[in-house]
């Protein structure tokens, strides 16, 4: 091994010779060939990026066109609290009262609305042909002094065309408690054919009625329980809201 290296140091080096006329020539052809092809390249690239930068842009998905605001303004009618409101605080059901009202048969109080005294509502309504009764959510507190809460509900009834036409006739009606938890009739503090919506509170062994007539101003009676009849204590106007 030591001869071969030896003799290979010792072999004078094979000088470069080059690759010739021909081989240069085409060298040289082919550089110029691959700088055009760079040159061509590039202005392609420039081209596509300018077309690209003014080419509109297509959204991904159809848009639904902006509706057209106007100026116009409408103007909200008044709200009106549902029929028989609860008492201040949304009191909880008492334990006097194991009743479903919705779904119940009572005596209603004597009344010049709604003809019928005895009514089973079924789902809040009742049908007494040409009749229909419709009955709110009642309103409890403790107006007979006794420490037990009462109840106040609102009665709706409307009969056809042969029996006075179709407009509501309401019945505010109070009721005390039975020993079955039941509505024991006391009396009837309003009930008339009137386009009204009566709210009730109970404070202080005092019934607040709200006669809240849809047109003109509206009435505030209160009502005061004197161990036998209901006695109306005060009457006062106000201005309906606008």
């Amino acid at each position: 091994m030591s001869e071969y290296l030896r003799d290979l140091r010792a072999a004078a080096d094979e000088p470069y010779r080059g690759p010739g006329p021909a081989a240069a020539r085409a060298r040289a052809a082919t550089r110029r060939r691959r700088r055009r092809n760079a040159v061509v390249v590039a202005a392609v690239l420039v081209v596509a990026t300018v077309v690209v930068g003014f080419w509109p842009e297509r959204p991904a998905r159809l848009k639904p066109a902006t509706p057209t605001r106007t100026s116009s303004a409408v103007v909200p009618e008044p709200r009106f609290p549902p029929t028989g409101s609860a008492t201040p605080g949304d009191r909880d059901v008492p334990d006097d009262w194991r009743i479903d009202w919705a779904n119940s048969i009572m005596n209603l109080p004597t009344n010049d609305g709604c003809p019928h005294q005895r009514v089973r509502f079924v789902d809040g309504k009742a049908t007494f042909a040409p009749w229909q009764y419709s009955i709110g959510e009642p309103v409890y507190g403790d107006f007979t002094g006794d420490g037990r809460d009462d109840a106040v509900v609102v009665v709706e009834c409307h009969g056809d065309a042969d029996v006075g036409g179709p407009e509501s006739r309401q019945v505010v009606a109070a009721f005390t408690s039975n020993e079955r938890g039941g509505p024991n009739p006391l009396e009837a503090l309003y009930s008339g054919q009137e386009y009204v919506r009566p709210v009730v509170t109970i404070a202080d062994e005092v019934i607040t009625l709200e006669l809240r007539y849809e047109g003109g101003p509206w009435r505030i009676e209160e009502y005061r329980w004197n161990g036998q009849q209901m006695n109306r204590i005060s009457v006062t106007q106000t201005p309906r809201p606008r």
